[in-house]
């Protein structure tokens, strides 16, 4: 029969913790007797899509396709589809890139369609929301110029001449806002800086939000601001000066001003810029926990290999745990970037006595900004780092103790609200807070959730400052009353998490165990532009601004090699990244997983520069318990041989499927390798090899996830590449999908329409179906903590003899769920396949049995299944 393809919504920014005490084997929980706090599945927990794509099969145009084929399809479908009484509402059509279509549809109804002749696949249309993470720089500007210095980006232009020049760089975003004057000064078509693009959607297109439809129109301009970021990063020329300054930037915009997208959007955005003649694309979307197969991660897959290539977002859920990274990032043939913070910081700074040192600062969120002009007492409220709950209500400043001064006051015990309320309570005219450990410092002073109705915000500045500063202040104190001047002046300085992975970068691999991400990028706080009318210019977060760094190294590849070929653009990049030191303690002289930053951080220069290279670039070994051995081969395109020392430089393990980094990594248990040669030389214009055999630690747990990197460093040289690897040690089909939440899922449900998006309500054992609407048929709703290979479910008649009536659905490629509470419905009304013949099953007593096929698993083998039978219910049509 055929099969449905499931994907789910973005991950939301909620914690998760990592899971353990997983049961080997099949899982089974019968007749929904899991526990049930609540019975209703809310609009926020649904993750059940409107909207479907229907793939058919044949190949598209830019993979082999016939045209004539591909339009006589979709004719045969729909015709097909009204034969069988399939209502549906078409939204777009695809060839060039996919084959298929979007299409609105009742839930009821889409098993009908998979079972059309030519059908290859039906898939979900899950909104995206933009990946960035909110501007978290408390007013400093990470300089754009010190991220490109991580790069190469800075040699590669002003020693190699490169600039991007003449090469077309598409930003599938928000749009561009061409009137900056770093990016077009009001120009927009032939002879500008943004000579292409289309508006796909308008400003008031929301996804999922009623009645905010999209409107299509030629002018690509950008209001919601994250395009024009993104834009700044990969080609600005003026203030800001991005990776590429010359390139010729293409708008396709797939946001409104605000809110979400849908994928079918962005194929759209892709075939468009494919026409154009993009040389690289850039799409700074994505949703989290996918797999490779979903479409816009196989669109984006055949743009690459059209000789478009993709750079793409890795996806903002670093706090999720492995095998998050989005679609289309996580496609075969995608780069996928990982984050790493900025090297420096320029922030605002006061000064001091007694001799005016300036000490930088991040403004606090929720408060009013500090002044640049004024003098005033600068007094702690405890003796510094003597009070763990400083300035807490537990041990608040004295009543008019802090009149017309600033407190200096230590980070921790309470919230930054609660700390600088009673510091104003007493009469502080401004609040500084150092940190209590290493990094800079945010303070978030907004109104806590749950406060008391008419709390007030605290009305005076709160700015954080370092550990090392508030300790460099409490020694000035010691000696002597301190006074603070705030000024207009600005400081740089190294950022203490500077070249380490952002903590909100998403962990691969893929849910195939591919590898993912590909590589790592600057994308920690990156000052761009940014729409006029919001201010020009501005600091945003996330792998969103990764991302196109990527994309505008690419630019400068192609123009320094000619290369348009994906697999040599992307063996060159990971050939010669440099991996990443472990970002929790890198003193320990520990690599970062390899799974997190893939081949390390890109170094366009030597990109650019090399003549030599290593095939394969990168190595996804899979799972095993067992030495892998796996052959490198060295290719030398110079007139002179090329001797190199080869070794093994193993990274961070990680244990778990959620969790945070520091919950997840095991940097005492890495892998090992065994180099079939210590040194290798490479004949010029010649290979060699080299047999690498890679052994996971045998004390690393089950479903642990490994890795490293093979390094070749030129002897007597300062060229040095590498291969990466990634791998997993033991049974991959051990990780559980269908665990319990509080609500005891699976359920069998009915929709409710009341709401939009829909609510299902709980149903037990004696429920009646009448068969007839989206409310009147029996759902299974079900929480998945991990991605799955299927989701199958069977009709069984509920006594007797429990004779089957075939298979009411399944779904491929499932994804887990993005939320921990939520949940994917799925509907049945009330036919089946048997073979290929489609049955309609009598009025009667069934149970719904639901069988999911594990990650990677194989269908014979029963212990990779999970299964759940549903509580008895009644079929029961007029």
């Amino acid at each position: 029969m055929r099969r449905f393809r499931w994907i789910h919504l973005l991950a939301l920014p909620s914690l998760l913790a990592a899971c353990g005490g997983e049961p080997d084997g099949e899982q089974a929980f019968e007749n929904g007797d899991a526990y049930d706090p609540s019975s209703v599945v809310t609009p926020e927990q649904n993750e059940t899509p409107a909207f479907w794509f229907v793939e058919l099969e044949e190949a598209p145009l830019l993979r082999g396709g016939s045209e004539s084929l591909l339009l006589q399809q979709k004719v045969v479908f729909k015709a097909e589809a009204e034969k069988r009484g399939i209502p549906f509402t078409e939204r777009l059509s695809f060839h060039r890139l996919w084959n298929g279509l979007s299409i609105r549809v009742a839930p009821e109804h889409v098993a009908d369609l998979a079972r059309i002749p030519g059908v290859k696949s039906v898939w979900p249309v899950i909104p995206i929301q933009q990946e960035d993470t909110p501007d978290d720089s408390g007013g400093a500007q990470m300089d754009m110029a010190t991220a490109i210095a991580m790069t190469g980006v800075d040699v590669a232009r002003n020693q190699l001449g490169l600039t991007g020049e003449k090469i077309r760089v598409g930003i599938i975003d928000s749009g561009v806002d061409y009137d900056h004057p770093d990016l077009g000064n009001g120009c927009f078509g032939p002879g500008c800086r943004v000579q292409y693009g289309y508006d796909f959607v308008g400003d008031g297109f929301q996804a999922g939000v009623a009645g905010a439809y999209a409107i299509p129109d030629a002018d690509p301009d950008d209001c919601g601001g994250h395009g024009t970021h993104v834009a700044g990063i990969v080609g600005a020329n003026g203030g800001i000066v991005g990776v590429a300054p010359n390139v010729t930037l293409g708008a396709y915009r797939v946001f409104g001003c605000a809110g979400s997208t849908n994928p079918d959007i962005m194929i759209q955005a892709m075939e468009r810029a494919q026409q154009d003649g993009m040389r690289v694309v850039n799409m700074s979307i994505g949703s989290g926990y996918q797999w490779p197969q979903y479409p816009t991660a196989v669109a984006a897959s055949n743009l690459s290999m059209s000789g478009t290539i993709v750079s793409c977002s890795g996806g903002n859920n670093g706090d999720r745990g492995v095998w998050a990274t989005g679609a289309p990032g996580v496609g075969t043939n995608v780069i996928a970037s990982a984050s790493a913070e900025n090297t420096h910081i320029a922030q605002p700074s006061f000064a001091i006595t007694p001799d005016g040192k300036a000490i930088g600062y991040n403004a606090g969120t929720g408060v009013p900004f500090a002044p640049f002009t004024g003098t005033l007492p600068l007094v702690a409220t405890a003796t510094p780092n003597t009070i763990a709950t400083d300035a807490c209500n537990v041990n608040p400043p004295a009543a008019g103790s802090l009149m017309g001064k600033v407190a200096l006051i230590k980070r921790g015990g309470c919230t930054f609200f609660e700390k600088s309320k009673n510091a104003q309570a007493a009469g502080a005219a401004a609040v500084v807070v150092y940190n209590n450990a290493a990094g800079a410092l945010v303070p978030g002073v907004t109104i806590p959730t749950g406060s008391p109705a008419g709390t007030t915000p605290v009305g005076v500045p709160v700015v954080g400052i370092t550990m090392a500063d508030g300790d460099l202040i409490a020694q000035r104190m010691a000696s002597g009353a301190v006074s603070l001047t705030w000024t207009d002046d600005t400081v740089t300085s190294p950022n203490s998490l500077g070249g380490r992975i952002s903590s909100f970068s998403s962990w691969g691999a893929g849910p195939d165990l591919s590898f993912k991400p590909d590589l790592t990028s600057p994308g920690g706080s990156i000052y761009s532009t940014y729409p006029l009318e919001l201010g020009g210019f501005t600091s945003q977060s996330g792998t969103s601004m990764a991302s196109p760094h990527t994309a505008g190294s690419i630019a400068l590849l192609i123009e320094a090699t000619g290369e348009t070929n994906f697999e040599a653009i992307r063996a060159r990049l990971q050939n010669t990244a440099q991996p990443l030191l472990w970002g929790i303690d890198p003193t320990q002289g520990i690599l970062d997983s390899a799974h997190r930053q893939g081949a390390g951080l890109i170094r366009v220069d030597q990109a650019a520069l090399t003549k030599s290279s290593v095939w394969p670039s990168r190595i996804a070994i899979g799972e095993t318990t067992e030495p892998t051995t796996h052959t490198i081969t060295l290719k030398n395109d110079t007139n002179e041989p090329i001797t190199y020392d080869v070794s093994h430089q193993p990274g961070v393990s990680t244990v778990g499927t959620y969790g945070t980094p520091q919950a997840l990594s095991q940097p005492t248990v890495p892998p090992s390798a065994t180099l079939s040669a210590q040194s290798v030389t490479v004949p010029a214009h010649g290979t060699a090899t080299v047999d690498v055999t890679i052994t996971p630690n045998p004390n690393l747990a089950d479903r642990g996830v490994f890795g490293g990197f093979v390094q070749f460093a030129q002897t007597g040289g300062n060229a040095t590449l590498r291969v990466p690897y990634i791998g997993l040690k033991g049974d991959y089909q051990s990780i559980v999908a269908l665990v319990p939440t509080a609500q005891g899922f699976p359920w069998l449900s009915r929709q409710n329409n009341s709401t939009n998006p829909p609510t299902y309500n709980k149903e037990n054992g004696g429920a009646v179906f009448t068969m007839s609407g989206s409310t009147n048929v029996p759902n299974v709703t079900v929480h998945l903590e991990h991605q799955v290979t299927s989701v199958k479910v069977d009709i069984v008649e509920a006594a007797g003899l429990q004779k089957p009536w075939g298979t009411a659905y399944t779904y491929t490629y499932v994804g887990r769920n993005a939320d921990p509470t939520g949940t994917y419905s799925f509907a049945w009304n009330g036919t089946t396949t048997v073979g290929k013949k489609v049955v309609t099953v009598p009025n009667g007593n069934y149970v719904m049995k639901m069988s999911v096929l594990k990650a990677l698993g194989d269908a014979n083998n029963p212990a990779h299944w999970e299964t759940w039978t549903s509580p008895s219910f009644k079929v029961e049509r007029p």
